[in-house]
C-alpha cells in the first residue's frame, strides 16, 4: 500500500456528502451468520480473561492521563513526542478528541472508558498520506465475572476517523449509537453476541455535520473459550444489494460483572474500507465503542 506524502495539502472533504441515509432499514435478521460456529464444552460463565491491552496498525502504545488529560501514542510518524492535547471541538457524544499538529503531520484521536474504567478503547488516525495514512486502535478491559445463563443488553457511544482516497489531507469524523446483545448460555461454551451500530453522522474537519451514513452490523461471534476477549467478526455497512459500501474487521472485550446488577460494559474497535457512492472514492473508517451493561434477562 502506498503512503507516499500528501504535498501542500489543504481544503476539505465533501464527496462523502453523498453517503446518506442509507442505514435507514432495519437491523432485525442481519445478524444471524455466525462468523465463529460453536464449541462444545467449558463456559463461558465465572471469572475469565485478565487484563486485556490490544493494540492495531503501527500503534503500540495508546496510554490516557486523567491527571492531565492527554494521550502518549507510539510509533507514529511524525508527531514528536507522541503527546495528543484535548480538542473539545472535535469531541462527539461519549468520546472525546485529542490533536498532534505540533509536528509534521496532523493527526486525531478518540478514546472513551466505561465508569470505573471497566473498559476502554480508543482510535488515532491522519490524513496526510496517499491512500489510508499511518494510525490504529487500542482496547482494554478489566479481568470479567460472567453468568452461564441468560441474556444481557448494552448499550453505548461509537466514534470514529474516517479518511479517503484520493485525500485532500483532511479527515471526516463518524459517530453513532452502538448496541450490543449477549446469550451467555448459547453457543454451548462460548455464549453468542450481536453487535450493531446505527444511527451515523459523519462530520468535516471542522466539526460540522455532514450527513448521514448506513448502520454497521456484525456477524455473530463469540467469546474466545474461557476469555473475556471476542472472537474477531466481520461487520459492514448495511446497504441495498450492489451498494458501494465499507466493511471490515471487529474486536472486543469485556469487563466488569454482568448481571443483575448491571456492572458489565464491552468495548470494541473497528476498521472497516470500500467503495463510497462517489466514482472512484474510497474510504477508511477507524472507530472504536464503549458500552455499559443496561438489562439482564435470567
Amino acid at each position: 500500500m502506498s503512503r507516499d506524502i500528501i504535498r501542500n495539502v489543504g481544503g476539505k472533504i465533501t464527496a462523502l456528502a453523498a453517503l446518506t441515509a442509507l442505514g435507514a432499514c432495519g437491523l432485525a435478521g442481519l445478524n444471524e451468520t455466525p462468523s465463529n460456529g460453536p464449541t462444545a464444552g467449558g463456559s463461558v460463565g465465572g471469572d475469565v480473561g485478565g487484563n486485556v491491552e490490544t493494540f492495531s496498525g503501527e500503534v503500540n502504545r495508546f496510554d490516557y492521563d486523567a491527571a492531565t488529560d492527554t494521550l502518549s501514542i507510539n510509533n507514529l510518524p511524525f508527531d514528536l513526542s507522541g503527546t495528543y492535547t484535548r480538542d473539545p471541538t472535535m469531541d462527539v457524544t461519549g468520546f472525546k478528541a485529542y490533536r498532534n499538529s505540533g509536528g509534521g503531520r496532523n493527526y486525531l484521536a478518540f478514546y472513551a472508558e466505561s465508569p470505573g474504567a471497566t473498559v476502554g478503547a480508543g482510535a488515532v488516525k491522519t490524513a496526510n498520506y496517499n491512500e489510508f495514512g499511518y494510525g490504529g486502535t487500542v482496547l482494554r478491559a478489566t479481568r470479567a465475572n460472567l453468568p452461564t445463563t441468560g441474556e444481557a443488553q448494552f448499550s453505548g457511544r461509537y466514534a470514529g476517523v474516517r479518511i479517503t482516497n484520493p485525500t485532500s489531507g483532511q479527515f471526516n469524523t463518524v459517530d453513532g449509537s452502538a448496541s450490543v446483545l449477549v446469550d451467555f448460555r448459547n453457543f454451548d461454551g462460548t455464549g453468542a453476541i450481536d453487535i450493531s451500530v446505527s444511527n451515523r453522522n459523519l462530520y468535516d474537519n471542522t466539526g460540522a455535520l455532514v450527513g448521514s451514513l448506513p448502520n454497521l452490523a456484525a456477524s455473530t461471534t463469540s467469546f474466545q473459550t474461557g476469555s473475556n476477549v471476542l472472537n474477531q467478526t466481520a461487520i459492514s455497512e448495511i446497504v441495498a444489494p450492489g451498494t458501494p459500501h465499507l466493511s471490515g474487521t471487529l474486536n472486543g472485550a469485556v469487563g466488569g460483572t454482568v448481571g443483575a446488577g448491571l456492572g458489565g460494559a464491552i468495548a470494541g474497535v473497528i476498521v472497516i474500507s470500500g467503495p463510497t457512492s462517489v466514482t472512484g472514492v474510497t474510504a477508511e473508517e477507524t472507530g472504536a465503542f464503549v458500552a455499559t451493561q443496561s438489562a439482564y434477562t435470567p
